[in-house]
Order: structure tokens, then C-alpha cells, then sequence
């Protein structure tokens, strides 16, 4: 009780900012590490994540035993608390750095370095102060009740001192400092981070999407946005969230270039170019599906997107060029409301099996024989992707929830179980996955936009329509590795 308040108060200010500095020292960068590589990923994200659900102070007694009762102690304590939320958030904020912005610095000639520096750093910006705010609350926390425990200076100190004084007025007076200096500290980096990401979270209320459900589990209808103008953060976000919770998204009225959709398709990520099918002039990640009598549909049947690959599709967007006067709706089905309807003997049977997929199994090759080129191109297509292995189950990356992931399209067989097992299995599960129940159905109208996360759902273009002509073009989003987590 010696010290003044204020040498008390210096003290604290002193560990907290000592430990912050060493956090943003070192946590940004392996944060940054972190977002760019998915080895130093692999390497530290199990140990962040290991260390930081346990409290703060259940490590004081190691660091009391290890470095003693003085400031090292304190502000290793700090600087653990810190740390994990600072490179959490940085990783974070990296990883959602938007690729057509990367890609517009390096086509315009920016080195590695530059790209970081200039791009991927400023749109991680409020990741990173959150990050910051987060950190500093748990630290100040930290701070407080390690100097309860050990320290000869410091405002917990001072507040446990006149606690064994039964000094009320001081112990009244030390808590209500500690409250306004968080308060004030949180106050502080909410308007650093106005000032130095003033773009962060505006026009929330004014740019607001409404969407529109077109069915209890799949489907619905987006309206008070303009596709072709291209989307601000807030709107992509709005979007985004909606997919992710409706499966497929339809927007009326969106008059799109391949150009201007292919810029839309790079929001979500990088694209996939197919190897057979015929793509738009000058940009050959839009597919160009263009039937009539000479050029009969081939995907009239249930499928889910290119499940051929190591990463099948997250999702693609389809554009309605030319439709005719009736027929030519698509429906899709939602692999999640169908393993959810499974029992739960059926859901452990399916539990860990996998499933092969084939390219060749919709891609035949007798509709590519009649001429030289084609039958060349889709030889091509088939010894650059052999029969693939998924799971049956897929987990869903973003949400979590478990899918079936099997297709008539392109599922074959189920590994390790005999051919009329197999048959038998594959039989009952694509019959169920395509119940009605589980469905939506879109009557398209010309320039209408569907979005759909291929992960989770299946599609079917009715064939109906012929001889008359329909054109759609689509834009392939490319995924990840499929996998299952009980």
C-alpha cells in the first residue's frame, strides 16, 4: 500500500502494453504465416488451439515456478492471454482476403511481397483490430487477477491489499479504475479502427438483401440486387450466408456477360474449366450448355458437379440465355435434408464408407466418337482423371452439417462392398436423396441467375423442351477435399 494510485496504475499500463507489443510483434506475423501457408497452418493451428481454451491464470503457477514473482512472470502471463486471439484473427483475416483482388495486383505485376503488403494486409485490417480488442480485454482480465496473486504493485494488488485492510473506500475506488481504464482502453481501439478502416461495415441497413425462402430445406428467391454491377463486401457477405443456409440461390432479371459473371464466380473462388464441354469466347471458365435436336441434353439426371476430382466444386452459377417458350426447369435436391431424414442405424451404416466416382459414367464415350477431335479430347479427358474416392457422408466445410455425397451421374460403386451390395445401396440412396420432399424447382425466365453450393445438393435440367433450343452458361467454382467428421 505504499505506492500511490498512480504508481499503481503505471504499473499496469506498463505490463499490459509491454505484453500487447510483444503480441502484435510476433502474433500478426506467424498469424500471416498462418492465412498464407497451409503447412505453418497444419504445424501451429493444433497448438494455438490446444493452449487457448484453458484459462489465462492456470498457467501462473509455471510461470511463478519458472520466472519467479516479478515482471517476466506477469507479462508472459499477459502475452499468452493476447497472443492466440491476435494470430487467430490476422489467420483469419488473411484467409478471407479476396482472390480477385490478389489476382488484379499480380496481373498488374506485384510481387509476393507487395501483395501482402498492399492487398491482403489492409483487407485483413479489421480482422486484425478485433483481434486487438478481443486480446486486450482478455489480457486486462489476465493482468488483474495475476496481480491478485503475485505482485508487490499494480491495481489488483492494491485492491487485494486494502481488501486485507478492510479498507472499502480503497478497494471501491481500485475497482472503478480498473473499470473505466478497460472502458477506456476499449474505447480507444474502437476509434482506431473507425479511423484506419473506415470502409469496414458500412451501408449494412441501405444495402440490405432480401431473400425470399422457396422451400422448408432448399431453395430461395433474391431480390434488391444488381449482379451485373458487381457486389459490394456487405451484399457478397449477405449472399454468401444466405447460400450457405438455403443450398441455391435464384435471382430474376440479371442481364450478365460471361465476363461479368466470371468476375462474380471469383468472388467465391478460384474457377474450374472443364475438360469437354465448350466455353464462351475469350473466357474459358464459362461453360457454354448449348442444346437443341443436334445437340441432345446430357444432363437429364440427377448430379452433382464434376464429383470426378480430388476437389469437386463448392458451388457454381448458371445463367439463362436462351430458353424455350415452355419446359427446361431445373430442380435440385438438398443432400442434407436427406441424410437427416435417415434413422440412425442407417446414418451409423453409411458412417465412414466411401464411394467411387467416375468421369466416364456420364461422359461415355460413344457420344464422343463421331468425329477425330472430340474423341481425342475426351480421351484426354479420361487419363486426366482416373476414378476418384469421396466420402459417402460429406461434412459441410462452412456450416458443419453432414450431406450425403453420392450421385447417379458420376457414382459408380461403394468401396469394399460387393457389386450387389453395392448396387443394392447406391440404388436405395439415390432414390432417397431425390425424394420430392427434399426438393425446389425453378421455371426459368430469360436472364435469370441460379447460385448453388455443390457440395450438399444435386441438380436435374429437365430435357423436355426439344426440339426447341435452350443456352445456359456456367461458371464452375472450385472446392476443397471432400471429408466426413462424426
Amino acid at each position: 500500500m505504499d505506492a500511490t494510485l498512480w504508481q499503481h496504475l503505471a504499473a499496469s499500463l506498463g505490463r499490459i502494453l509491454t505484453a500487447l507489443a510483444a503480441a502484435v510483434l510476433i502474433g500478426i506475423p506467424v498469424g500471416i504465416a498462418m492465412g498464407l501457408s497451409t503447412t505453418v497452418r497444419g504445424i501451429l493451428d493444433p497448438l494455438i488451439e490446444l493452449y487457448r481454451p484453458v484459462p489465462p491464470l492456470a498457467y501462473l503457477p509455471l510461470m511463478v515456478i519458472w520466472f519467479g514473482i516479478g515482471e517476466t512472470s506477469k507479462i508472459l502471463l499477459i502475452y499468452l492471454a493476447i497472443f492466440a486471439p491476435v494470430a487467430m484473427s490476422t489467420m483469419a483475416g488473411v484467409r478471407s482476403a479476396k482472390q480477385v483482388r490478389i489476382r488484379a495486383a499480380q496481373a498488374l505485376g506485384a510481387s509476393r511481397l507487395q501483395v501482402i503488403w498492399h492487398v491482403i494486409l489492409p483487407g485483413a485490417l479489421p480482422e486484425i483490430l478485433t483481434g486487438f480488442r478481443i486480446g486486450l480485454g482478455v489480457g486486462w482480465s489476465t493482468l488483474v487477477a495475476a496481480e491478485l496473486i503475485a505482485a508487490t504493485r499494480g491495481l489488483g494488488f492494491m485492491v487485494q491489499s486494502a481488501g486485507e485492510f478492510l479498507a472499502t473506500d480503497v478497494v471501491l475506488a481500485g475497482i472503478g479504475v480498473i473499470a473505466v481504464i478497460a472502458f477506456c482502453l476499449e474505447l480507444g481501439l474502437r476509434a482506431l479502427q473507425r479511423r484506419l478502416t473506415p470502409w469496414h461495415g458500412e451501408g449494412q441497413w441501405s444495402e440490405k438483401v432480401n431473400v425470399k425462402p422457396l422451400g422448408p430445406y432448399i431453395g430461395a428467391q433474391v431480390s434488391g440486387v444488381d449482379l451485373t454491377r458487381g457486389l459490394s463486401d456487405n451484399q457478397f457477405e449477405q449472399i454468401y450466408h444466405a447460400l450457405i443456409r438455403h443450398q441455391v440461390l435464384f435471382f430474376r432479371e440479371q442481364e450478365i456477360t460471361p465476363s461479368q459473371q466470371r468476375a462474380l464466380a471469383l468472388r467465391f473462388g478460384d474457377l474450374h474449366i472443364h475438360p469437354v464441354y465448350p466455353h464462351a469466347e475469350g473466357v474459358e471458365e464459362i461453360i457454354v450448355l448449348d442444346t437443341h435436336n443436334d445437340n441432345p441434353p446430357d444432363n437429364d439426371n440427377w448430379h452433382t458437379d464434376v464429383t470426378f476430382i480430388e476437389k469437386p466444386p463448392a458451388g457454381a452459377i448458371l445463367a439463362a440465355k436462351q430458353l424455350p417458350e415452355t419446359g427446361g426447369d431445373t430442380l435440385w435436391t438438398s443432400g442434407i435434408a436427406a441424410y437427416e431424414a435417415l434413422s440412425e442405424p442407417f446414418k451409423k451404416l453409411l458412417s465412414g464408407l466411401e464411394a467411387e466416382h467416375d468421369f466416364r459414367k456420364s461422359f461415355q464415350e460413344y457420344k464422343y466418337s463421331h468425329n477425330e477431335v472430340e474423341h481425342q479430347r475426351w480421351r484426354e479427358a479420361v487419363a486426366k482423371n482416373p476414378p476418384m474416392r469421396h466420402p459417402v457422408i460429406r461434412t459441410h466445410p462452412v456450416s458443419g452439417k453432414q450431406a450425403l455425397f453420392v450421385n447417379e451421374g458420376f457414382t459408380t460403386r461403394i468401396v469394399n462392398l460387393t457389386e450387389k451390395e453395392s448396387e443394392a445401396l447406391l440404388g436405395f440412396l439415390f432414390a432417397h436423396i431425390t425424394k420430392p420432399e427434399f426438393q425446389v424447382r425453378w421455371r426459368w425466365q430469360q436472364n435469370d441467375i441460379a447460385i448453388w453450393d455443390n457440395r450438399v445438393t444435386q441438380h436435374y435440367a429437365n430435357a423436355d423442351y426439344l426440339p426447341a433450343r435452350r443456352i445456359m452458361h456456367r461458371a464452375t467454382i472450385l472446392g476443397d477435399k471432400p471429408f466426413w467428421r462424426s
